[in-house]
C-alpha cells in the first residue's frame, strides 16, 4: 500500500511539472537532457546534486552572516 502510494505521489508530481518545464524548454531539449542524464556525467551529478546544494547553502549562510555583522557594524 506504502509502495502504491509513493508512486501515486510520484506521478502526480511529474504532472504538476510538466507545464514549468514546457514553459522554460522545448521537446527536444528535454530529450537531450534526459540522455545526459543517463550518461555517467549525468549519473554523476544527479547523485551529487544534493550535497553540493546542501555545502553551498552552508558556505552562503556563513557568508551572509559574516556580511550581516559587517553591515551592523557600520551601521552603528
Amino acid at each position: 500500500m506504502k509502495d502504491r502510494n509513493n508512486l501515486k505521489l510520484f506521478f502526480v508530481s511529474v504532472l504538476l511539472l510538466i507545464p514549468v518545464y514546457k514553459k522554460h524548454f522545448t521537446q527536444e531539449e528535454v530529450k537531450a537532457i534526459v540522455a545526459f542524464y543517463e550518461t555517467p556525467a549525468g549519473k554523476k551529478l544527479a547523485e551529487k546534486t544534493p550535497m553540493v546544494t546542501m555545502e553551498s547553502m552552508q558556505l552562503s549562510q556563513t557568508w551572509a552572516m559574516s556580511l550581516m555583522g559587517k553591515i551592523q557594524a557600520y551601521l552603528n
